[in-house]
């Protein structure tokens, strides 16, 4: 099931401490954890560099639905 939320919920996970995609610690102003990060490809990890409400809610979800995917062992979306 494809990621959702609102972009006020995007901006409180982008300042907060918690992961959303695993609930590990993370610093504020990252999208993700460190180990979630790093498990995503190459442009997956630039697109989350753009500015808010110039593609980077689309690149958050985006990267949910990989690491969603990752977990669960399907491979729909790697190399994208």
């Amino acid at each position: 099931m494809p990621a959702q939320m609102t972009d006020r919920e995007m901006l409180e996970s982008l300042e907060g401490t918690v992961c959303s995609s695993c609930g590990r610690k993370k610093k504020s102003m990252m999208s993700h954890c460190s180990k979630c990060y790093y498990l995503l490809p190459p442009s997956m990890r630039r697109a989350l560099y753009k500015r808010f409400n110039e593609g980077y809610q689309a690149a958050f979800l985006h990267s949910l639905d990989y690491l969603e995917e990752d977990r669960n062992g399907s491979s729909t979306t790697k190399g994208i």
